[in-house]
């Protein structure tokens, strides 16, 4: 049975899934052991829940991506799935980093491809393709918090393809008003951020190009933000950029 803090509700009770290794194996998720892989697909077989960490001994931590099993993260496909960092005992945000270890050049470090699922306080670096992919058939997530392409927030561990790419039907916030829900993207191997046939997104508050002071540049290797298709309704607040 999938570990959860929450044993014992109704089963429609939204399920909590607690990150309690650094590891990268497979399975099913139990009070010993539960790793993100494990998590990821636990949340998508309830249909939803919150993914927290509590990775000993507390801390900053890294979780190496393919390290065990060669393979990329599952794409999250249920709704209202949340990953939150900022869970991680003893770790300033970001708590979590997720690096590629695969050398795969199909990986993304995370797939939203569910619904009104959201991405929180975790660093996304080294993948070939996207840190953080909103998949077509996804709409109405939030990515917040986030450093993409960067785990100490001065120096470059950008992702190759870029750092976040929102497709899909819309309504994607990436960002927000507060300190706390701003992005760090930075440091990626082409685009920042790439919105493309999407509508109804609001990008706001977000740092791309620059370290996590807002002090000096760490630039994309590519724009900040170059295939806006739908900037009619997306809203673009999200300044400063420096790329």
């Amino acid at each position: 049975m999938v570990a959860a803090l929450v044993w014992g509700l109704p089963v429609h009770a939204a399920q909590t899934f607690v990150v309690n290794s650094a590891a990268d194996g497979d399975g099913a998720c139990s009070l010993n052991l539960c790793t993100l892989r494990m998590a990821i697909e636990a949340a998508n077989a309830a249909g939803g829940g919150t993914i927290q960490f509590s990775i000993p001994p507390g801390g900053a931590q890294t979780i190496a991506v393919g390290s065990t099993t060669g393979t990329a993260l599952p794409p999250i496909t249920a709704g209202n799935v949340t990953i939150d960092g900022t869970t991680q005992p003893g770790a300033t945000a970001p708590g979590v980093r997720i690096d590629d270890a695969t050398g795969s050049a199909q990986s993304s470090g995370l797939v939203l491809d569910g619904q009104s699922d959201t991405v929180r306080g975790l660093a996304i670096t080294g993948f070939h393709q996207w840190g953080i992919q909103v998949a077509a058939g996804s709409s109405g997530d939030v990515i917040a918090g986030n450093w993409i392409g960067t785990a100490d927030g001065a120096t470059a561990a950008g992702n190759a393809a870029g750092g976040i790419d929102v497709q899909g039907p819309g309504g994607d916030t990436v960002g927000g008003t507060g300190a706390a829900d701003r992005n760090v993207v930075s440091g990626n191997g082409a685009d920042g951020i790439r919105v493309e046939q999407s509508n109804g997104n609001v990008l706001t508050g977000n740092w791309v190009g620059l370290t996590a002071d807002g002090i000096s540049r760490l630039a994309n290797a590519g724009v900040g933000r170059p295939e806006l298709t739908a900037i009619a309704t997306t809203s673009l607040a999200a300044l400063p950029i420096s790329n």
